[in-house]
């Protein structure tokens, strides 16, 4: 009898009795098999665990044998022979992927155990498809002899009844990318490139790997989850999703029970830096809206991601990579970094009439033949001043009617949250459409916002708004209404977050303005631009896309059509600067081991700033040199960092520190700060408050009024709620008063969050005036995600800084999922109920006297309606959490 296990701590296995009754059978025809015995071979240890090979869809053990009983060019192998070199590979592969596995063998033969050496026949075959897809003519019926189960081939012929595009045929057919190969394609929104990366990862699937959808946002997240969940579930797909959520399915993700996965940018990131295992198990890794590598604020977490990917190679991991991008200038060697093939297209599917509309109604165009042309859209009278000074309103309105009488579905890009509001109100008013009531009936009805009113009363002329100051509910709600022919939602106007990746078909998109106004002070890049135009025009929704930009004077017309129009978008640049030069170094010494002091620089050449920079100046490696020596010694007096020989390691702190979201300075400063209090009398809650301190924190934008000093006052609320030693230590590292300000404002909004104070009274607690320093909900939101996102970087390093404080970091546990959630602790236990609420539902059942699923069970079927609604109230029925009364 020979017993082989590969899987977890299966060492254990030779301390227990294997008995079993020997009855022929003849589920194995191989003939020339002789000898009598008992073995024994277990993966490894008994407290260690059983890792994949990756790519393969093997474990190493697995992986080591098959190797070993297929290769062997005699005809038989002989079993006690092979099974030290079985041990061997399997200890190496381990070593090459940087874990440890020690397999056990135990047990002994009479007479020897031979076997024919063995060839992969159609159960291997159904199980592990080897057989790489190189030619496609684009009908999805094809995909059945290669594989495909039936159900996907079916979706896939039902949603895209047209097959394959033309991009799509040649990303496969001259790139390979169904056999395996990366990819780096760059093409205009509506391009269908997003379908590439789904043919990718469900040939990885079907050949036993995993793969992982990398997006920028987490609405992103959430929609693409729940269409790939709807679309591949009934054929037996794990799809998950991690994107700093409650919901997220971090648990399997780390335990391998997925087969797709989606992660927002910065997610994926801390997952692999704390669980390096993560790559082990990818066969391909998708990153989607691969243009933010030039985003100014998103750029690093991109380029960190790859930069991890090119170390992992050096370890033997490599998975596929399938880059996906709306259109980019220059590349700048990136695909050559990268050392990817790559795939450029300029054709959209969808024509699209891109131009530029002066208040005298006179459209400046490039046509879709390729010309540019000059001529009336609006007659001049119907632009007229509305307010008491002209704005963008005049030509949005007189624009809109004309476009919704044609039939057109219209797309209003704005700057900032108020205007979109602001905007979609009076569109609402002057287009006199009938009222979308099915969305309007969709809608949450608990712990609305300002916005939440302003939707309403949209929402019953035929227009909405999408920003940030909407309930998530309320956003998806919005999204669909828009997306369905029939949800009656003529005109959408949202912020340029809408422009990244979600699907809201338009015929005409309007960008009223070009700059961040308000928010980071910098006028759109192109690349930005082309995004935004781009959901213009939908594939199977409009024949020909319109996108207008608004101008004031027939010379300004001139120079927007120059600049965005005809504009080439922005080179690829790296956002590595040398004042960054310890975070980054932090960051990658995090993905290794251990290394020479000397070999330091040249782990920058893994990032593409690093690579960029060595190119153009040779000497570049060595100009670092002293900066890195200055910054190892920096590592080791702060406790980062220590001494083996000639290696340097990290520190379990140092780890912390490296796989944190936080930058090096703000690291330090969080050790220092927390060093000086005393955590076993420290409230868990303390944390909220010392997190602002930090630089991104300070970095997060928080409304206040300058004018006066009527804000003052936030010292006084942080003393209330935190104590007054709190205002002292959110002084520290202060430039001016405004941040000190800014720092208390966030630390009590925070407080009364967790509290479950109605958002209607924080918006207008924390709002100094209606015009300057109001905070509504998006402010809330975005202070709160930011905090919580910051906070789990902290605990990391919490954790390893005060590792015999169990209670204390329990307690941070609590706080995260209080931020999250907005509950009071004492309501934490409700998120146990089998049906997920909205905060709003959350806080009427604690305000109805119900803090933990069994007071849910007990509260009346009535009065359940009424704090949770009809249909909350008869799912929680249907699933055991409410008694039948």
């Amino acid at each position: 009898m020979l017993c082989i296990l590969d899987c977890c701590f299966s060492g254990q296995a030779p301390a227990r009795v294997i008995e079993t009754v020997a009855r022929p059978r003849n589920a194995l025809a191989l003939a020339g098999i002789y000898g009598e015995g008992r073995i024994l071979l277990a993966a490894c240890a008994p407290n260690e665990s059983a890792w994949e090979q990756p790519g393969t869809g093997h474990g190493l053990l697995t992986h080591a044998l098959i190797e070993a009983l297929t290769r062997n060019a005699s005809g038989s192998v002989s079993f006690p022979e092979i099974a030290g070199e079985i041990i061997r590979l399997t200890r190496v592969e381990a070593e090459r992927i940087s874990v440890k596995q020690t397999p056990v063998f135990l047990g002994s033969i009479k007479g020897g155990l031979v076997f024919p050496t063995l060839r992969p026949g159609e159960n291997y075959a159904a199980a592990f498809p080897t057989r790489a897809v190189q030619q496609m003519s684009g009908v999805f019926a094809e995909f059945a002899a290669h594989g495909f189960p039936p159900e996907i081939v079916d979706q896939w012929t039902m949603h895209f009844p047209k097959g394959l595009n033309a991009l799509q045929i040649k990303a496969v057919n001259e790139y390979g990318v169904l056999a395996g190969k990366s990819l780096l394609a760059v093409a205009p929104t509506s391009s269908g490139k997003t379908m590439i990366g789904e043919l990718a990862a469900v040939q990885a699937v079907v050949a036993g790997k995993k793969a992982a959808f990398l997006l920028p946002y987490r609405a992103l997240v959430n929609e693409k989850f729940e269409e790939f969940s709807k679309r591949y579930a009934p054929a037996g797909l794990r799809v998950v999703r991690c994107s700093g959520d409650a919901t997220d399915g971090i648990a399997p993700v780390l335990g391998g029970r997925y087969d797709l996965g989606f992660f927002t940018y910065e997610t994926f990131l801390n997952l692999a830096l704390g669980s390096p295992h993560l790559l082990n198990q990818l066969g391909l890794v998708v990153l989607d809206e691969g243009q933010f590598i030039t985003d100014p604020t998103r750029a690093i977490t991109v380029e960190l991601i790859f930069a991890l990917l090119l170390r992992a190679r050096q370890r033997g991991i490599e998975p596929q990579l399938v880059i996906l991008s709306a259109v980019i200038g220059n590349l700048n060697n990136f695909d050559r970094w990268l050392n990817v093939p790559l795939l450029i297209s300029r054709e959209r599917p969808v024509p699209l009439v891109e131009g530029v509309l002066d208040r005298r109604g006179t459209f400046q165009f490039v046509d879709v033949d390729g010309t540019t042309k000059i001529s009336p859209l609006l007659a001049a009278h119907c632009i007229v001043q509305r307010r008491d000074k002209p704005s963008s309103q005049d030509v949005i309105v007189p624009l809109a009617q004309q476009l919704i009488a044609q039939g057109e579905k219209l797309l209003v890009f704005r700057n900032m949250r108020g205007p979109t509001q602001g905007c979609a109100k009076y569109l609402s008013k002057a287009l006199g459409l009938a009222p979308a009531t099915a969305v309007i009936d969709a809608l949450p009805t608990q712990d609305l916002t300002g916005a939440s009113h302003d939707l309403r009363e949209c929402l019953a002329g035929g227009t909405a708004f999408h920003n940030t100051n909407l309930l998530r509910k309320e956003r998806e709600v919005i999204e669909q209404g828009y997306r369905n022919a029939d949800g009656g939602i003529h005109a959408l106007v949202a912020t340029t977050t809408l422009a990244a990746g979600i699907n809201t078909p338009a015929s005409t998109v309007v960008l009223a303005e070009n700059e961040f106004v308000g928010e980071d002070g910098r006028h759109f890049t192109v690349a930005e631009y082309k995004n935004m135009a781009g959901r213009a025009g939908r594939l199977g929704y409009n024949e020909i896309g319109k996108a207008i930009i608004l101008a004031d004077t027939p010379m300004e017309r001139a120079q927007l059509f120059q600049k965005y129009v005809l504009g080439v978008p922005e080179d690829v640049k790296s956002s590595f600067q040398q004042r960054d030069l310890p975070t980054w170094t932090l960051r990658l010494l995090s993905q290794v081991r251990g290394v020479l002091e000397a070999e330091i620089p040249g782990l920058l050449v893994n990032t593409f700033g690093g690579y960029s920079a060595s190119r153009a100046n040779p000497q570049w490696i060595a100009t670092v040199e002293l900066e890195v020596k200055g910054f190892v010694e920096r590592l080791s007096q702060a406790g980062l960092a220590e001494r083996e020989g000639n290696l340097v390691h990290l520190t379990l702190l140092g780890r912390a520190c490296g796989a944190s979201s936080l930058s090096f300075e703000s690291s330090l400063r969080l050790v220092e700060l927390m060093k000086q209090i005393i955590v076993a009398q420290t409230v868990p809650t303390q944390v909220l408050a010392i997190v602002q301190v930090l630089d991104e924190m300070d970095a997060i934008y928080t409304p206040v009024m300058k004018r006066g000093r009527s804000e003052s006052t936030r010292a006084n609320d942080v003393s209330q709620r935190y104590g007054y030693p709190m205002t002292r230590t959110l002084q520290r590292y202060c430039r001016d008063e405004i941040e000190f300000w800014r720092r208390c404002k966030r630390a009590a909004l925070l407080y009364d969050w967790i509290e479950g104070t109605q958002i209607d009274v924080l918006e207008t607690r924390y709002s100094s005036n209606p015009f300057q320093g109001t905070v509504s909900y998006g402010d809330i939101t975005r202070i709160a995600d930011g905090t919580r996102f910051h906070l789990r970087s902290a605990h990391q390093i919490l954790s390893a800084l005060f590792p015999d404080q169990p209670e204390f970091l329990l307690g941070l546990d609590r706080i995260l999922q209080q931020v999250e959630m907005g509950l009071p602790a004492a309501a934490l236990p409700l998120m146990k109920l089998p049906v997920p609420l909205s905060r709003g539902q959350y806080l009427a059942l604690v305000a109805a006297g119900c803090w933990t699923p069994d007071d849910v069970r007990k509260l009346g079927q009535e009065r359940l309606t009424e704090c949770v609604g009809s249909t909350h109230a008869s799912l929680l029925r249907q699933r055991g959490a409410t008694d039948a009364r």
